[in-house]
């Protein structure tokens, strides 16, 4: 009984707390399950094996140049970003009670609350601004567990040009 209402104790401070964070839903935090940090060198969370579109859910990168809803990558001009640049992220029919697991070419990147049809971003640095092409991949998986079964998958691209 103590276990239980320890849980439901947490759940509604998470909630209460994702409330509060005027990111639209954004949250950079892991899942009460996992350990570690969240870093672009190390995937804190494994990438599915096999990833293929499978539910219905669907994700839409955009950004100045355009959006990936012609299944054509966002082009991003590595000359006019500083340090961080930033793809707006569009999300469609995704489970709202599950976490959605964004990777960046199979590297976690972020933890999304996404319910229904959501807008969000995410953010790109380092590695992710260097001249090439990139697939984000978002998940959501039974449970929350990254090492469980896949229930949603779906992914874009973007492309970033050094424009000389």
């Amino acid at each position: 009984m103590r276990k239980i209402c320890t849980s439901v104790i947490a759940a509604a401070l998470a909630i209460g707390l994702a409330g509060c964070t005027g990111q639209n839903g954004k949250t950079n935090t892991p899942p009460p399950q996992a350990e570690g940090k969240n870093t672009k060198t190390t995937s804190t969370y494994p990438f599915p094996k096999n990833p293929v579109q499978k539910g219905k859910a669907q994700l839409i990168l955009s950004n100045q140049n355009g959006d990936t809803s012609r299944n054509k990558a966002v082009i991003v001009d590595a000359k006019k970003t500083d340090i961080v640049d930033q793809l707006g992220t569009y999300y469609t029919n995704f489970d709202g009670r599950l976490l959605t697991f964004l990777y960046i070419n199979q590297t976690f990147a972020s933890t999304e609350e996404v319910t229904g049809d959501t807008q969000s971003f995410v953010n790109l640095s380092g590695d992710d601004l260097k001249p090439g092409t990139y697939t984000v991949t978002a998940v959501q998986f039974k449970d929350n567990d990254p090492t469980s079964t896949v229930i949603n998958l779906t992914q874009a691209k973007y492309k970033v040009v050094d424009t000389k």
